[in-house]
């Protein structure tokens, strides 16, 4: 029920698509059992796309959907630093209340739409609109309640972790299609948003899955849409999406193993943090590019945490991982970058991938918006875009890959060496010694990228064309961003840039390991991460 009337004067993006699967059978009872049969659903973020940056006091949240039967399952996992609700029976007005997670349901051919509200504490709220104007005379004249459905119309439950609230909901297609209607193939339009209270906080933070102009969640045309398919059979509901985690370089610079090294209070490495966020997101399954030398340690340190949650297969990347027929000099010790890197996993993944360094740390929503995009039947790549200024490191230049857009699409990568904060702003020596200054305000490429295995062929074809051309300089790297400039500028390629608002945290220098540490630590206070992240 929002009624905040600041518009917001920004560029807007399609309202969210996803595909919809069914379900296995799970136990709804148990959390965990929900959590494995969710592990893979579509899912979308909750932001706050009205605004340049999240406000102040704002938590992540993610919602996943599927099917089963008649219903459609919705999961929402929603962080939260002061959860509560004084709600204690049905159909109050819960959203003044304290927290409340809403959904938002209308068959695509229809007027009549459901609002639906769950609180931590598992009280509803249930509404039905005759049409899109209903809700905006509630607001003027009042007369909620003859909107009321006092029936239970749908299944909820609820959990409270630390620093988390979770829903389940069981929603029955009569509600929102025609009585009878099979829900297979059916199309409808949906958003979900949630109120997040905080005690002597007057004003809740509200976020939505839908990509609002302004805060209102009854503007139906930026609802996203949710398409229900079956699959060859309700064992394979799931999408399917693997994270390659390229954790091989060497970390000349920062002396030492570095994607090993703990930040959290409880022993976390970076890669634990993107493990965790990539699995709330919906990857399913994990391939790590590392070297030979350091399998042992990396298996029994990293590795081990893992493999009881998700998949897990291990690539290596090494000087001579070569195409077959191709030889190069025996001089050569350091593997041959990040186009190369990802090139070794080619026979371990055969679905859409995301891409990271091991030893970045690129936030929740980061993973939330890679996760959304890389669905089946989606030919674009992505390439999740930071502000520059919020990856600059305190103790030394760096360099970034800053990205030229047009429409939300790539079209360009320009790989700058030796930036350096100035200030409030950023600069860079040319190659005559002379400073260029920027706002601070670019799109930069972290090596977070969104592919489907199309990429292999061409990756392939050019490196063989690297190797033949540069594979006798022992320096020489193939990087990932030269691939897709290429893809670009031939026309065989789309890459969508999913701009992001997450906190980046990088371990380039030895120095920037405390700040790193201590950027975890404002987190786990915020309420976005637990204090232990595997318990």
């Amino acid at each position: 029920m929002q009624s905040v009337e600041t518009i917001i004067t920004k560029g807007q993006c399609a309202p969210p698509e996803i595909l919809c699967a069914p379900l296995p059978f799970f136990d709804s009872t148990d959390l965990e059992s929900v959590r494995r049969a969710f592990q893979g659903a579509a899912s979308c973020p909750l932001q706050q796309t009205w605004l340049d940056e999240e406000e102040i006091g704002f938590s992540p949240g993610t919602v996943r959907t599927g099917w089963r039967g008649d219903s459609l399952l919705i999961f929402a996992e929603l962080t939260d630093i002061d959860i509560f609700n004084d709600a204690t029976k049905l159909n109050q007005r819960v959203w003044e209340l304290g927290d409340a997670f809403e959904i938002f349901l209308r068959a695509e051919k229809k007027e009549n739409y459901v609002e639906l509200h769950v609180t931590p504490n598992n009280q509803r709220l249930q509404l039905h609109y005759p049409d899109g104007t209903s809700a905006e005379k509630v607001r003027k004249n009042g007369g909620l309640e003859i909107f009321l459905i006092w029936d239970e119309a749908f299944h909820s439950k609820t959990w409270v972790e630390d620093g988390m609230w979770l829903v389940y909901a069981e929603i029955p297609a009569s509600l929102v299609c025609n009585p009878n209607e099979p829900i297979e193939n059916t199309r409808w339009r949906f958003s979900f948003g949630r109120y997040d209270y905080a005690r002597g906080v007057e004003e809740p933070v509200v976020s939505s899955s839908s990509r609002h102009a302004k805060p209102d969640f009854h503007r139906q045309h930026e609802w996203g849409v949710m398409t229900f398919k079956k699959f060859d059979s309700d064992s394979k509901p799931m999408t399917k999406r693997t994270l390659l985690i390229l954790a091989a370089g060497m970390g000349s610079r920062y002396g030492g193993l570095k994607q090993i090294d703990s930040v959290g209070p409880d022993g976390e490495t970076i890669i634990d943090y993107s493990v965790y966020d990539a699995m709330r997101a919906g990857f399913n399954q994990l391939v790590f590019v590392i070297r030979r030398d350091i399998e042992k340690i990396f298996r029994e340190t990293i590795g081990s945490r893992f493999e009881k949650r998700i998949a897990v297969q291990y690539v290596f990347q090494e000087s001579n991982s070569l195409p077959p027929g191709m030889a190069v000099s025996s001089q050569r010790k350091k593997p041959w970058g990040t186009g190369h890197a990802i090139l070794t996993a080619a026979d371990a993944i055969h679905e859409p991938f995301g891409v990271i360094n091991a030893d970045d740390f690129y936030g929740a929503q980061s993973f939330q918006l890679l996760a959304a995009h890389l669905q089946p039947g989606n030919p674009n790549f992505a390439m999740v875009g930071f502000v520059l200024r919020n990856t600059l490191s305190e103790f030394g230049t760096v360099s970034r890959g800053v990205c030229q857009l047009t429409d939300d699409h790539l079209e360009n990568v320009r790989e700058i060496v030796g930036i350096e904060k100035f200030g409030a702003v950023a600069r860079y020596k040319n190659g005559t010694g002379e400073f260029h200054a920027l706002t601070g305000g670019e799109i930069v490429s972290m090596n977070m990228w969104g592919f489907n295995p199309t990429i292999f062929n061409p990756l392939r074809e050019q490196f063989m064309e690297f190797l033949k051309s540069r594979g006798s300089d022992e320096k020489a790297e193939f990087y990932i961003p030269s691939v897709v400039n290429g893809l670009i500028q031939s026309r065989t390629n789309r890459v969508k840039v999913l701009q992001t608002r997450s906190s980046w945290f990088g371990v380039t220098y030895l120095e920037d390991r405390p700040f790193v540490a201590e950027g975890i630590r404002q987190l786990i206070r915020k309420g976005e991460y637990p204090e232990r992240l595997w318990i």
